[in-house]
Protein backbone atom coordinates (compact mmCIF):
# COMPACT_ATOMS: atom_id res chain seq x y z
CA UNK A 1 0.00 0.00 0.00
CA UNK A 2 1.48 3.54 -0.93
CA UNK A 3 1.69 6.10 1.44
CA UNK A 4 0.45 9.32 1.29
CA UNK A 5 3.27 11.05 0.41
CA UNK A 6 3.99 8.99 -2.56
CA UNK A 7 0.62 9.39 -3.80
CA UNK A 8 0.80 13.20 -3.65
CA UNK A 9 3.80 12.99 -5.27
CA UNK A 10 2.11 11.04 -8.24
CA UNK A 11 -0.77 13.53 -8.41
CA UNK A 12 1.59 16.14 -8.33
CA UNK A 13 3.96 14.95 -11.03
CA UNK A 14 0.77 14.30 -13.18
CA UNK A 15 -0.60 18.22 -12.87
CA UNK A 16 3.05 19.61 -13.75
CA UNK A 17 2.40 17.19 -16.91
CA UNK A 18 -0.98 18.75 -17.56
CA UNK A 19 0.53 22.16 -17.01
CA UNK A 20 3.41 21.35 -19.36
CA UNK A 21 1.13 20.21 -22.09
CA UNK A 22 -1.57 23.48 -21.76
CA UNK A 23 1.71 25.72 -22.02
CA UNK A 24 2.67 24.09 -25.15
CA UNK A 25 -0.75 24.74 -26.62
CA UNK A 26 -1.12 27.98 -25.67
CA UNK A 27 2.05 28.34 -27.44
CA UNK A 28 0.81 27.14 -31.08
CA UNK A 29 -2.65 29.15 -30.59
CA UNK A 30 0.07 32.10 -30.20
CA UNK A 31 2.30 31.53 -33.16
CA UNK A 32 -1.09 30.18 -35.24
CA UNK A 33 -2.86 33.42 -34.15
CA UNK A 34 0.21 35.80 -35.37
CA UNK A 35 0.94 34.67 -38.66
CA UNK A 36 -2.61 34.70 -39.50
CA UNK A 37 -2.63 38.57 -38.27
CA UNK A 38 0.32 39.14 -40.57
CA UNK A 39 -1.26 37.81 -43.09
CA UNK A 40 -3.79 39.80 -42.53
CA UNK A 41 -2.34 43.00 -42.89
CA UNK A 42 -0.20 41.83 -45.79
CA UNK A 43 -3.85 41.35 -47.93
CA UNK A 44 -5.15 44.51 -46.62
CA UNK A 45 -1.71 46.09 -47.48
CA UNK A 46 -1.88 44.95 -51.10
CA UNK A 47 -6.26 45.98 -51.40
CA UNK A 48 -4.68 49.55 -50.22
CA UNK A 49 -2.46 49.21 -53.16
CA UNK A 50 -4.67 48.01 -55.65
CA UNK A 51 -7.52 50.56 -54.74
CA UNK A 52 -4.67 53.51 -54.64
CA UNK A 53 -3.91 52.13 -58.43
CA UNK A 54 -7.57 51.75 -59.44
CA UNK A 55 -7.78 55.42 -57.71
CA UNK A 56 -4.81 57.25 -60.15
CA UNK A 57 -6.50 55.15 -63.07
CA UNK A 58 -10.00 56.71 -62.53
CA UNK A 59 -7.92 59.96 -62.74
CA UNK A 60 -6.40 59.53 -65.34
CA UNK A 61 -10.04 58.19 -67.07
CA UNK A 62 -11.75 61.24 -65.66
CA UNK A 63 -9.01 63.45 -67.55
CA UNK A 64 -9.41 61.63 -71.08
CA UNK A 65 -13.08 61.91 -70.64
CA UNK A 66 -12.71 65.78 -70.11
CA UNK A 67 -10.79 66.00 -73.01
CA UNK A 68 -13.08 64.19 -75.24
CA UNK A 69 -16.52 66.19 -74.11
CA UNK A 70 -14.56 69.31 -75.06
CA UNK A 71 -13.76 67.67 -78.46
CA UNK A 72 -17.29 66.80 -78.84
CA UNK A 73 -19.20 70.16 -78.08
CA UNK A 74 -16.05 71.63 -80.38
CA UNK A 75 -17.54 69.29 -83.01
CA UNK A 76 -21.04 69.59 -82.19
CA UNK A 77 -20.39 73.31 -82.84
CA UNK A 78 -19.22 72.61 -86.27
CA UNK A 79 -22.14 69.85 -87.31
CA UNK A 80 -24.68 72.64 -86.48
CA UNK A 81 -22.95 75.24 -88.24
CA UNK A 82 -22.42 73.14 -91.29
CA UNK A 83 -25.92 72.02 -90.81
CA UNK A 84 -27.48 75.48 -90.56
CA UNK A 85 -25.55 76.97 -93.32
CA UNK A 86 -24.79 74.49 -95.91
CA UNK A 87 -27.64 72.06 -96.12
CA UNK A 88 -27.38 71.48 -99.67
CA UNK A 89 -23.88 70.87 -100.14
CA UNK A 90 -21.46 68.07 -99.58
CA UNK A 91 -19.20 69.23 -95.91
CA UNK A 92 -16.87 66.92 -95.15
CA UNK A 93 -17.51 65.38 -91.71
CA UNK A 94 -15.26 64.46 -89.15
CA UNK A 95 -15.63 60.43 -88.28
CA UNK A 96 -16.34 59.94 -84.40
CA UNK A 97 -13.34 57.49 -84.09
CA UNK A 98 -11.01 59.89 -85.39
CA UNK A 99 -12.38 62.36 -82.50
CA UNK A 100 -11.52 59.84 -79.50
CA UNK A 101 -9.19 57.30 -81.72
CA UNK A 102 -8.88 53.66 -80.63
CA UNK A 103 -10.77 54.30 -77.10
CA UNK A 104 -13.56 52.49 -75.92
CA UNK A 105 -16.88 54.70 -76.75
CA UNK A 106 -17.39 57.71 -74.12
CA UNK A 107 -21.00 56.98 -72.65
CA UNK A 108 -22.13 60.81 -72.04
CA UNK A 109 -24.37 62.52 -73.39
CA UNK A 110 -22.55 64.30 -75.82
CA UNK A 111 -20.57 61.37 -77.14
CA UNK A 112 -23.62 60.06 -77.95
CA UNK A 113 -25.52 63.17 -79.32
CA UNK A 114 -22.15 63.60 -81.73
CA UNK A 115 -22.42 60.00 -82.90
CA UNK A 116 -26.09 60.35 -83.71
CA UNK A 117 -25.15 63.52 -85.73
CA UNK A 118 -22.15 61.92 -87.61
CA UNK A 119 -24.61 59.07 -88.40
CA UNK A 120 -27.29 60.90 -89.73
CA UNK A 121 -24.59 63.29 -92.06
CA UNK A 122 -22.84 60.23 -93.10
CA UNK A 123 -26.22 58.95 -94.31
CA UNK A 124 -27.23 61.68 -95.79
CA UNK A 125 -24.06 61.74 -97.69
CA UNK A 126 -24.35 58.23 -99.25
CA UNK A 127 -28.19 58.63 -99.79
CA UNK A 128 -26.69 61.48 -101.75
CA UNK A 129 -24.09 59.90 -103.67
CA UNK A 130 -26.27 57.22 -104.43
CA UNK A 131 -28.66 59.17 -106.05
CA UNK A 132 -26.32 60.89 -108.39
CA UNK A 133 -25.24 57.63 -109.27
CA UNK A 134 -28.20 57.60 -111.65
CA UNK A 135 -28.17 61.03 -112.95
CA UNK A 136 -26.35 62.24 -116.24
CA UNK A 137 -25.39 65.99 -116.92
CA UNK A 138 -25.41 66.90 -120.55
CA UNK A 139 -23.67 70.69 -121.45
CA UNK A 140 -23.68 73.28 -124.34
CA UNK A 141 -27.24 71.45 -125.66
CA UNK A 142 -29.04 74.87 -127.09
CA UNK A 143 -30.99 76.34 -124.85
CA UNK A 144 -34.11 78.47 -125.87
CA UNK A 145 -35.37 78.81 -122.53
CA UNK A 146 -38.76 78.99 -124.14
CA UNK A 147 -41.78 77.09 -122.81
CA UNK A 148 -41.16 74.58 -125.73
CA UNK A 149 -37.72 74.04 -124.50
CA UNK A 150 -38.84 71.09 -122.27
CA UNK A 151 -39.88 68.92 -125.58
CA UNK A 152 -37.19 69.79 -127.06
CA UNK A 153 -34.95 68.64 -124.73
CA UNK A 154 -36.97 65.37 -123.54
CA UNK A 155 -36.90 64.69 -127.79
CA UNK A 156 -33.59 64.99 -128.23
CA UNK A 157 -32.35 62.84 -125.46
CA UNK A 158 -34.71 60.30 -126.48
CA UNK A 159 -33.34 60.46 -129.94
CA UNK A 160 -30.18 59.29 -128.68
CA UNK A 161 -31.32 56.41 -125.90
CA UNK A 162 -32.95 54.86 -128.98
CA UNK A 163 -29.83 55.79 -131.40
CA UNK A 164 -27.54 54.01 -128.60
CA UNK A 165 -29.87 51.16 -127.57
CA UNK A 166 -30.13 52.77 -124.23
CA UNK A 167 -32.83 52.45 -121.48
CA UNK A 168 -34.74 55.87 -121.52
CA UNK A 169 -34.64 57.79 -118.47
CA UNK A 170 -37.35 58.68 -116.24
CA UNK A 171 -37.03 62.42 -115.54
CA UNK A 172 -35.09 65.23 -117.88
CA UNK A 173 -35.10 68.82 -116.79
CA UNK A 174 -32.65 71.60 -116.84
CA UNK A 175 -30.99 73.04 -114.04
CA UNK A 176 -32.07 76.03 -112.13
CA UNK A 177 -29.66 79.06 -112.23
CA UNK A 178 -29.93 82.19 -110.81
CA UNK A 179 -30.00 84.48 -113.90
CA UNK A 180 -30.66 82.46 -117.33
CA UNK A 181 -29.90 85.36 -119.34
CA UNK A 182 -26.43 85.42 -118.39
CA UNK A 183 -25.76 81.82 -119.34
CA UNK A 184 -25.96 80.37 -123.08
CA UNK A 185 -26.68 76.71 -121.91
CA UNK A 186 -28.50 75.17 -118.67
CA UNK A 187 -26.86 72.24 -117.88
CA UNK A 188 -29.34 69.28 -118.80
CA UNK A 189 -30.03 66.75 -115.87
CA UNK A 190 -31.34 63.75 -117.03
CA UNK A 191 -32.38 61.11 -114.62
CA UNK A 192 -32.09 57.19 -115.16
CA UNK A 193 -33.82 54.21 -112.69
CA UNK A 194 -30.34 52.04 -112.22
CA UNK A 195 -27.05 53.47 -112.18
CA UNK A 196 -25.65 50.98 -115.53
CA UNK A 197 -28.34 52.78 -117.43
CA UNK A 198 -26.33 56.25 -116.65
CA UNK A 199 -22.93 54.29 -117.62
CA UNK A 200 -24.33 53.26 -120.44
CA UNK A 201 -25.79 56.64 -121.23
CA UNK A 202 -22.47 58.17 -120.71
CA UNK A 203 -20.30 55.64 -122.62
CA UNK A 204 -22.36 56.05 -125.83
CA UNK A 205 -23.23 59.75 -125.91
CA UNK A 206 -20.61 61.41 -127.95
CA UNK A 207 -20.38 58.53 -130.60
CA UNK A 208 -24.55 58.29 -130.65
CA UNK A 209 -24.94 62.64 -130.31
CA UNK A 210 -22.22 62.56 -133.24
CA UNK A 211 -24.09 60.15 -135.30
CA UNK A 212 -27.28 61.94 -135.03
CA UNK A 213 -25.67 65.53 -135.92
CA UNK A 214 -26.74 67.05 -133.00
CA UNK A 215 -22.81 68.56 -132.81
CA UNK A 216 -23.58 70.90 -135.39
CA UNK A 217 -26.78 72.43 -133.77
CA UNK A 218 -24.27 73.66 -130.77
CA UNK A 219 -21.70 76.48 -130.99
CA UNK A 220 -19.95 74.21 -128.64
CA UNK A 221 -19.24 70.65 -128.49
CA UNK A 222 -21.73 68.49 -126.53
CA UNK A 223 -20.29 66.59 -123.87
CA UNK A 224 -22.10 64.51 -121.23
CA UNK A 225 -20.48 63.80 -117.28
CA UNK A 226 -21.94 62.90 -114.56
CA UNK A 227 -23.61 64.40 -111.30
CA UNK A 228 -21.28 66.00 -108.94
CA UNK A 229 -21.11 67.10 -105.41
CA UNK A 230 -20.27 70.57 -104.90
CA UNK A 231 -16.80 69.84 -103.98
CA UNK A 232 -16.02 67.81 -107.23
CA UNK A 233 -17.69 70.70 -109.52
CA UNK A 234 -14.61 72.79 -107.50
CA UNK A 235 -12.12 70.45 -108.63
CA UNK A 236 -13.87 70.16 -112.41
CA UNK A 237 -13.84 73.81 -112.67
CA UNK A 238 -9.86 73.84 -111.46
CA UNK A 239 -8.95 71.45 -113.92
CA UNK A 240 -10.30 72.71 -116.93
CA UNK A 241 -8.59 75.85 -116.16
CA UNK A 242 -5.76 74.48 -116.06
CA UNK A 243 -5.90 71.86 -119.24
CA UNK A 244 -7.12 75.11 -121.05
CA UNK A 245 -3.82 77.00 -119.67
CA UNK A 246 -1.46 74.22 -120.87
CA UNK A 247 -2.80 74.15 -124.34
CA UNK A 248 -3.37 78.14 -124.52
CA UNK A 249 0.58 78.02 -123.96
CA UNK A 250 1.57 75.11 -126.60
CA UNK A 251 -1.15 76.20 -129.03
CA UNK A 252 -2.16 72.82 -129.57
CA UNK A 253 -4.93 70.53 -128.08
CA UNK A 254 -2.96 68.33 -126.02
CA UNK A 255 -4.43 68.08 -122.51
CA UNK A 256 -8.19 67.25 -121.45
CA UNK A 257 -10.45 66.23 -119.14
CA UNK A 258 -11.19 62.82 -117.90
CA UNK A 259 -13.88 62.74 -115.22
CA UNK A 260 -11.31 65.05 -112.58
CA UNK A 261 -8.45 64.08 -114.03
CA UNK A 262 -5.99 65.58 -116.83
CA UNK A 263 -4.76 63.32 -119.20
CA UNK A 264 -2.51 64.36 -122.07
CA UNK A 265 -3.08 62.83 -125.74
CA UNK A 266 -0.17 61.18 -127.45
CA UNK A 267 -0.06 62.90 -131.03
CA UNK A 268 -1.45 66.40 -130.05
CA UNK A 269 -4.22 68.14 -132.34
CA UNK A 270 -4.38 71.90 -133.87
CA UNK A 271 -6.76 74.27 -131.64
CA UNK A 272 -10.61 74.52 -133.09
CA UNK A 273 -10.60 78.30 -134.79
CA UNK A 274 -13.13 79.11 -131.68
CA UNK A 275 -12.71 81.97 -128.87
CA UNK A 276 -10.36 81.44 -125.92
CA UNK A 277 -14.06 80.09 -123.76
CA UNK A 278 -14.90 77.71 -126.73
CA UNK A 279 -10.98 76.46 -126.80
CA UNK A 280 -11.16 76.29 -122.61
CA UNK A 281 -14.45 74.32 -123.35
CA UNK A 282 -12.92 71.80 -125.99
CA UNK A 283 -10.07 71.10 -123.46
CA UNK A 284 -13.12 69.46 -121.10
CA UNK A 285 -14.69 67.32 -124.22
CA UNK A 286 -13.73 64.17 -122.97
CA UNK A 287 -14.71 64.13 -119.61
CA UNK A 288 -16.84 61.62 -119.28
CA UNK A 289 -15.80 59.33 -116.40
CA UNK A 290 -14.10 56.04 -117.30
CA UNK A 291 -16.44 52.66 -116.79
CA UNK A 292 -15.53 49.45 -116.12
CA UNK A 293 -18.73 47.69 -117.35
CA UNK A 294 -18.76 50.65 -120.27
CA UNK A 295 -15.00 51.45 -121.14
CA UNK A 296 -14.80 55.20 -122.51
CA UNK A 297 -11.68 55.49 -123.99
CA UNK A 298 -13.37 55.74 -127.58
CA UNK A 299 -14.69 59.32 -125.61
CA UNK A 300 -10.99 59.72 -124.68
CA UNK A 301 -8.93 59.88 -127.96
CA UNK A 302 -11.42 60.38 -130.80
CA UNK A 303 -11.71 64.47 -130.99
Amino acid sequence: MSSPISRRGSRGSRGAKRKQCGSDGSGDNDIYLTEEIVETVNELKNKVKSLEQQFENMKMDYKLVQDDNAKMKKMLAELSKADDNEKHQNVPIKLYSDVVGNKNKIRTPEAASARVQVSMSISRSLKQLENKSMIAIVENLPDTKNNDQDALDISTIESICSGGNIIAPTKIFRVKVAKPENVASRPLKICFSKSEDRNMFLAKFRKTSKELGLNGLADRTLRARRDMTFDELTVLRHSRKIAYEKNKEIGKFKFYVDDLEIKELKVPKDLLNKDSTDVQMEATVTENMSLSSAPSSSASTNQ
